[in-house]
């Protein structure tokens, strides 16, 4: 088995990330395409990416408001 490569995530992720969070959450709280696009391309947005053979393993998405604490949106982990 490989061992996990860590990286930021981008939009050319966009649909492996959201396929990943419709698998581990139900329709209603998974989130959408576009959320997830809007999530991506805030300037605050951080993120990491698990990659297993080139496959996206599981990721973490958050963000931190301009005078706030910050946010985990969330973290999704391949079954």
């Amino acid at each position: 088995m490989s061992s996990p490569v860590l990286r930021e995530a981008g939009l050319e992720d966009l649909e492996a990330l959201y396929r990943l969070d419709a698998l581990r959450f139900e329709p209603g709280i998974a989130y959408t395409r576009d959320d997830l696009r809007r999530f991506l391309r805030l300037q605050s947005a951080r993120s990491a990416v698990a990659e297993i053979a080139g496959e996206v393993a599981g990721f973490a998405l958050g963000y931190r408001p301009r005078h706030g604490v910050g946010h985990v949106l969330t973290l999704d982990v391949h079954p």
